[in-house]
């Protein structure tokens, strides 16, 4: 994953397989995709877990209030 990190020239991140998993769930949540789909893809057992993933903040969730 470091190798790929430094390729990439990310500097003073904190990147790991977790953080991809994070940032798939974002990008899929504002790119209209739904929760619930979401939660089978990562193979959660409960939306809360999934919430956790999402992180929406104030302007995403204006721009997206049907996708959560």
């Amino acid at each position: 994953m470091a190798h790929y990190v430094k390729r990439a020239g990310i500097c003073n991140v904190r990147v790991s397989a977790h953080t991809f998993r994070h940032t798939f769930a974002r990008i899929w949540i504002l790119n209209g995709g739904d929760a619930f789909t979401l939660r089978r893809i990562l193979r959660h057992k409960t939306m809360d877990m999934v919430n956790r993933y999402i992180h929406l903040w104030g302007r995403e969730v204006v721009l997206h209030p049907n996708t959560i």
